[in-house]
């Protein structure tokens, strides 16, 4: 999209490629967006990159559809993601909720991570395999880790594999389970799927327990 005003140069505000299904309705979305960030009292350029960003949601759909607020924000969590992953457990529930509603398998994974190294990252691409969406717990620094908590979240945060990331703070790993109720838990290669934490009530409701990759 381009803006011109009177006597000052062109700008053009680029857009993030995205997955085309169908262009209907894109203009009208944009234009509909423009106008709902300017009713809002949004400056125009702010309202410019509002309107892009629905449109760009909009195309990802087949036929004319509705760009709901909850996209937008998974839209722009993707786009600033090393903040917007770390979440509390609370956050991340309602997460899930939009995630199940657009029919995605959820995965959880716990651990220290630390130092983040090529075993690590095989066991996150292998759980990542087994899910659309995935939640890493990730342990607190009472076992002396090189690198303290927060840290380490924004590591893991910074990664395309990582969804969620949810520091493991007043939260064991079984209650992170028991809220969650992931299709999918995912325990280090060396852990037999009936030794990994909350593998009892995953197995309750019918859901899947795997060994990732070694840690």
């Amino acid at each position: 999209m381009s803006l011109m005003r009177r006597g000052e140069a062109v700008r053009h505000f680029p857009t993030t490629p995205r997955e085309v299904f169908d262009v209907s309705g894109a203009g009208d979305t944009s234009l509909a967006a423009l106008g709902l960030a300017l009713a809002a009292g949004a400056p125009l350029e702010t309202a410019i990159e509002f309107a892009i960003l629905a449109s760009g949601v909009a195309v990802g759909k087949v036929g004319t559809a509705a760009v709901e607020p909850a996209e937008l924000l998974d839209v722009e969590r993707a786009r600033a993601p090393m903040d917007v992953k770390i979440g509390t457990l609370d956050a991340i529930v309602n997460d899930v909720k939009r995630w199940r509603a657009k029919g995605l398998r959820v995965g959880v994974t716990n651990g220290c991570f630390d130092v983040l190294h090529k075993d690590h990252i095989a066991h996150l691409a292998r759980a990542r395999e087994w899910c659309d969406r995935l939640i890493v717990g990730l342990d607190g620094d009472e076992s002396g880790p090189v690198n303290d908590l927060a840290s380490r979240a924004v590591v893991l945060a910074g990664l395309g594999l990582v969804d969620r990331v949810l520091p493991l703070v007043g939260v064991t790993p079984r209650r992170l389970v028991e809220t969650i109720q992931p299709e999918v838990l995912i325990g280090g290669e060396a852990q037999r799927p009936d030794h990994v934490m909350g593998a009892d009530l995953v197995a309750a409701y019918g859901g899947e327990v795997r060994s990732g990759a070694a840690l």
